[in-house]
């Protein structure tokens, strides 16, 4: 949200806070249903008016007083003088992420050290 927003002085944001405000959410997230169960009791006051692949497009709206932005932690700067702040959804919204990789195909050493991190933190292969 922007640093200005009221709901910025908030140290968590709940689903009664966010019904009936404009959205913008994943694409994945609204097409699994993670945004609407979410909200619970609020789930026909979503108004997901716009959703996402890429969420630097998301963050292009959000500065234009657009609407609220739905993502992950730390996938937009916030803080700092940057005009956004990030609040935790409370309760908890639990969503799989998937990461592929072609098998044997070469990757840049960054890629690399991303691959080998995620494996480490999930304990897969």
């Amino acid at each position: 949200m922007l640093a200005d927003d009221p709901l910025a002085a908030k140290e968590t944001v709940s689903p009664e806070d966010l019904a009936g405000k404009p959205l913008i959410s994943s694409e994945q997230a609204d097409n699994t249903g993670v945004v609407a169960n979410w909200f619970g009791e609020y789930a026909g006051q979503v108004n997901v008016m716009v959703t996402y692949n890429l969420v630097r497009s998301a963050e292009y709206l959000l500065r234009e007083h657009m609407s609220y932005l739905i993502a992950l932690d730390q996938l937009v700067p916030a803080g700092n003088g940057t005009g956004i702040e990030f609040r935790l959804i409370c309760p908890p919204a639990i969503m799989n992420v998937d990461v592929y990789w072609k098998r044997g195909a070469k990757q840049s050493h960054a890629v690399d050290l991303f691959r080998q991190h995620l494996i480490a933190l999930n304990d897969f292969k």
